[in-house]
C-alpha cells in the first residue's frame, strides 16, 4: 500500500516534534483543535476555514484571489442618487 501525502506530512510532523521543532503557534493550536474530539470547544469558523489554506501554493492563493476580485467586479454597481442622503439645513432666515 501506497503512503499517502497526509502520512508522510504526519509522519515529518512527528519527527520534528521529537527533536522538539514544532509548528508556529497558530498551526499548532488548529492540529489540537483536529484532533482533540469531542470534549475540545469547537473552533470558530475563521479558524476552521483557516486549516484549509494553511497549506496552500501561491498559485492555489493567487488564483482564490482572481476569482475574488471577479466577484466584486462582477456585482452590479448601485446607483447614487444625485441628492444628497443628509437632511438639508435651512438657513434660519
Amino acid at each position: 500500500m501506497a503512503e499517502s501525502e497526509v502520512d508522510r506530512a504526519a509522519a515529518i510532523l512527528l519527527r520534528e516534534t521529537y527533536f522538539n521543532r514544532r509548528p508556529r503557534p497558530a498551526l499548532e493550536k488548529l492540529l489540537v483543535d483536529t484532533f482533540a474530539g469531542q470534549d475540545s470547544p469547537p473552533v470558530s469558523h475563521e479558524a476552521e476555514r483557516m486549516k484549509l489554506w494553511t497549506g496552500a501554493s501561491k498559485e492555489d492563493r493567487a488564483r482564490a484571489l482572481v476569482e475574488l476580485l471577479d466577484l466584486g467586479d462582477a456585482l452590479p454597481k448601485r446607483r447614487r442618487s444625485t441628492r444628497s442622503a443628509f437632511p438639508r439645513i435651512g438657513s434660519g432666515r
